[in-house]
Parts: structure tokens; C-alpha cells; sequence
């Protein structure tokens, strides 16, 4: 029995040390496993951050993309546009030119700037007239001098004159004639 007892205190100091040595491998275990599931979620947490950059640029890069879809489709529109208003100037141009009697583009643009030349002289003739009739001679002269160095004297009086016609013509080189004797004497 003496060994019984002689063996049970090294048995319950053996147990002892057995429980201890279990419960210290229970709490290491368990510790690993706390530590596993902490860089598990730091993992996790980590690639959740990365998937939501990535995810964010990738709705950049498609709000950019959708952009410039969307001003391409605009500038098509607008060309589209463009060209069918050509088409309608084109049309008009050839009319004009059908009405003219002008055979080319070059000679209908000339007869277009002569137009709007003849416009704009007419314009300073009659500017001319109410200054002259207002008094004020030197005024009239100065705008027809404008319109001599414009167009030239040549263009502007008979016979060679285009951009003053009939009338207009005469009326131009009268006040001429009237300002500039106004203007020397």
C-alpha cells in the first residue's frame, strides 16, 4: 500500500502537471486560433479596401468612358447637322446661280461680294446725302472719300463703275463734285 501511496502523490503531482500542461496547450491552441482569425479579417478587411478602390476607379473609368461615348455621339449629331445644312446652302447656292445665270461657285461668290459691296456703298451714299443735307459738307466728304479708297473712283462712276449703278452713280459724283468744291474753298 506503501507503494500505492508513494505512487499517488507522483500520480496527482503527474496529473497535475498533465492538467496544466493541457490547459497551457488549450490556451496556446486557442490563442493561435485567435491570432489565425485576427489575420484572417485583416486579410479580409484588407482586400475588402483594395476591391472597393479597384471598384471605385473602375466607375470612373466607366463614367469617363460613357463621357466621351456620349460627346461622340453629340459631335456625330452636330456633324450630321452640319452636313445637312450644307446640303440646304448648296441647294440654295445652286438656285441662285440657276437664277443668275453664273455657271460656277467662283462667279456666284463674286457676284455675292459685289452685292453686299453695292449694299454697303449704297449705305454711305445715303449717309453722305443727309449729312450734306444737314450742312455739314465736310462730313459728306469725308465719308465718300472713305468709299473712294475702298473701292476706287473708277468703280464707283460711269462708264466702268459696278459697285454704283444708274442713279446712284450720277448722285454719287455730283455730291463728290459739290462736298469736294466745298472742301477746297
Amino acid at each position: 500500500m506503501d507503494d500505492q501511496k508513494n505512487q499517488s502523490p507522483q500520480t496527482e503531482e503527474h496529473k497535475k502537471q498533465s492538467k496544466r500542461f493541457l490547459a497551457v496547450y488549450i490556451i496556446g491552441l486557442f490563442s493561435v486560433a485567435l491570432v489565425l482569425i485576427l489575420l484572417s479579417y485583416l486579410t479580409q478587411v484588407r482586400a475588402d479596401r483594395q476591391l472597393a478602390s479597384k471598384d471605385s476607379q473602375l466607375n470612373e473609368q466607366i463614367s469617363a468612358t460613357q463621357g466621351a461615348v456620349q460627346k461622340m455621339e453629340t459631335l456625330q449629331a452636330t456633324s450630321e447637322e452640319q452636313r445637312k445644312q450644307i446640303e440646304a446652302q448648296q441647294k440654295v447656292l445652286d438656285a441662285l446661280a440657276a437664277t443668275l445665270g453664273v455657271d460656277s461657285q467662283d462667279k456666284l461668290m463674286a457676284e455675292a461680294e459685289l452685292l453686299k459691296a453695292r449694299y454697303i456703298a449704297l449705305d454711305a451714299l445715303q449717309q453722305a446725302r443727309r449729312m450734306a443735307d444737314a450742312d455739314d459738307l465736310a462730313g459728306a466728304h469725308e465719308v465718300l472719300e472713305k468709299m473712294v479708297a475702298q473701292y476706287g473712283e473708277s468703280r464707283l462712276v460711269p462708264p466702268s463703275g459696278d459697285v454704283l449703278l444708274g442713279q446712284n452713280a450720277a448722285e454719287f459724283q455730283a455730291l463728290y463734285t459739290r462736298t469736294a468744291a466745298q472742301d477746297e474753298g
